[in-house]
């Protein structure tokens, strides 16, 4: 395995590097690249899927893989900019048969359980591995490791995936049982606090092990190895995922005008990966071209409203714990509604909620909204522990106004 990653990711670079210098200077032979480099992919694919269930202790592999993945997504970039030029104002009818809800529910329970690691997480699943696999215990006391991410980045689900690995490659190489620890931290502790939790851990067996969570990033000075830190997606690697999570088994390239607008959304997330699930399982249902621009024309309006009124896209908004607003998904003379970002929570009872899904909202099939303060289902996972995502909405019956050095253009917007 690791000869056939350090082999197929030093072609790849070299033959990427090569098809990005040359691609305007022959236009005569583009399709003949082209048709390479997607041979090239689907190589690199499958080199890459393979390493999912396999333990690398290898740091130089390790810096190669992440190399491999970020080449093999930005040749998918590369390969959808040519194939899928910008969509017309005149609709072709590109109508797709509907699937059967079983097909979905196939497509979701398989992709859910595997894109999490496909998607520049591969290297920090086997640094997680190695970490926990390791005897690196201080005294006796557990080693620390701090995973250190965004808002919404996947830090938990890729711990769990770590985990569940760990325990594989801990029995096939005869390992004592430890323990583990996990703690997620909201906020930052005093570190009189920590010392007392930290103590409590140390009468744990030896090798035993303590990860903790955050978004903090002064959480990582309790960690006594080096903290993994989750980064945001790239913008090749978000279009990818939005591509396989929103046409499912469909083949894009039979639809090419519904790619192009597909690609269109999700230029306009900027990266919400909670609200690519939401929107990619909604397009998924209804797959044909007219709704998905119907569906762009509407979280585009509703951008435009955020940056006139905030001066922020949603993504930078809901990273810093602040509202957005999303009245534009209801009626431009509604009174303001505000959703505060969304929290995880696997043991929310459903009788708590509105009747209201943030996917009724963004698709236009609720348009009435309880009055004052309401709870509503922004996402559920597809995979275990299925957590709920559920945001706090707000009705503002006093329109705000904003000064106009806060209002800002936004380049990503046509």
């Amino acid at each position: 395995m690791e000869l056939a990653i350090s082999a197929v990711s030093g072609e790849i670079l070299s033959r990427f590097v090569s098809f990005l210098i040359k691609k305007y200077t022959n236009r005569a032979s583009l399709e003949e690249k082209i048709e390479r480099l997607q041979q090239l992919l689907l190589r690199v694919h499958t080199v890459v899927e393979e390493t999912e269930g396999r333990y690398i202790t290898n740091s130089q592999m390790l810096v190669k893989l992440g190399l491999l993945v970020d080449a093999m997504y930005k040749g998918y970039s590369v390969l959808d900019t040519f194939k899928y030029k910008p969509f017309e104002t005149t609709i072709l009818k590109e109508q797709m048969p509907k699937r059967p809800y079983d097909t979905y529910l196939y497509i979701d329970s398989f992709m859910f359980s595997r894109l999490l690691i496909m998607f520049s997480r591969l290297v920090e699943k086997q640094q997680i591995i190695d970490l926990l696999l390791q005897d690196n215990s201080l005294h006796g006391a557990p080693a620390v490791v701090p995973v250190i991410g965004g808002y919404n980045v996947g830090k938990k689900s890729l711990v769990g995936y770590a985990c569940n690995n760990s325990m594989k490659a801990g029995h096939e190489t005869f390992l004592p049982v430890r323990t583990l620890v996990i703690v997620e931290f909201t906020s930052d502790v005093d570190d009189s606090e920590w010392v007392k939790f930290y103590s409590a851990t140390s009468h744990r067996d030896i090798g035993s092990k303590v990860i903790i969570i955050s978004r903090l990033e002064e959480i990582a000075r309790f960690g006594t190895v080096k903290a993994i830190r989750l980064r945001n997606l790239s913008h090749a690697e978000f279009m990818y995922l939005f591509k396989i999570l929103a046409f499912g088994g469909t083949d894009p390239e039979n639809h090419p005008q519904m790619a192009s607008t597909g690609m269109e959304i999700a230029k306009m997330l900027q990266g919400l990966l909670l609200s690519v699930n939401v929107l990619a399982d909604i397009l998924r249902k209804n797959q044909n071209v007219q709704f998905w621009l119907h569906i762009l024309k509407r979280f585009r309006s509703s951008v435009e409203h955020n940056l006139s009124l905030f001066g922020e896209h949603p993504k930078q908004l809901v990273e810093r714990d602040r509202p957005s607003d999303i009245t534009m998904f209801i009626s431009p003379s509604a009174a303001p509604l505000h959703l505060m970002p969304p929290r995880g929570d696997s043991n929310f009872h459903n009788k708590e909620l509105s009747n209201v899904t943030f996917g009724d909202i963004l698709q236009g099939s609720s348009t009435i909204v309880p009055k004052d303060e309401f709870q509503i289902l922004a996402w559920q996972s597809r995979i275990p522990p299925f957590t709920k995502f559920i945001a706090n909405c707000i009705v503002d019956k006093y329109r705000c106004t904003f000064p106009d050095n806060k209002k800002r253009e936004w380049s990503g917007i046509k």
